[in-house]
């Protein structure tokens, strides 16, 4: 088995055109340090290189208000990729869909947010995930715990993300 850590940080950018058309934008960096052993590359051997990745996402989405607290959201957009690994740089680009069901309500000035989403690209990647999240109505502030599986090249990964929100 092949291991390894990732460390990252994105920000992004979400603007709703009206109650229920959405446009999105995140950007960020993934640094990864792995435990895979021997890499050659241009005659040379290095022993568990480093990854760096670089990201764009973009997408619209549009929201279905299914009843006064659930919804689903579908999106569909563009990733964009830039891997270093040693000496060597790869570009990657790839077209996705999302799908998300929500449930959101609201408690003595807390919105409380529960979501399953799914996603699937033209690389063939699929990801499932389930979060849990609240925002103060008062300051605009709050986070979310988010916990992910995702499918690339046959290999299965786990993820936990913990995020922070400000909205204005």
């Amino acid at each position: 088995d092949y291991t390894g850590d990732l460390y990252g940080a994105d920000l992004s950018v979400i603007y709703h055109f009206n109650d229920n058309m959405v446009m999105r934008a995140l950007g960020g960096v993934l640094y990864q340090n792995t435990d895979i052993g021997d890499v050659f590359y241009e005659n040379r051997m290095y022993e568990n290189p480093d990854v760096m990745q670089a990201y764009l996402k973009t997408d619209v989405g549009y929201r279905y208000d299914l009843d006064d607290s659930f919804y689903l959201d579908t999106y569909f957009g563009l990733n964009v990729n830039r891997y270093s690994v040693v000496d060597g740089v790869d570009f990657g680009f790839n077209v996705y869909s999302a799908v998300m069901l929500g449930y959101e309500f609201d408690m003595m000035g807390i919105t409380y947010n529960y979501r399953l989403g799914a996603d699937i690209n033209t690389d063939s990647d699929i990801g499932l995930y389930a979060s849990v999240g609240f925002v103060s109505d008062m300051d605009m502030v709050g986070g979310n715990a988010k916990i992910s599986a995702i499918r690339m090249f046959d290999v299965v990964t786990y993820k936990l993300s913990l995020n922070a929100r400000v909205l204005f």
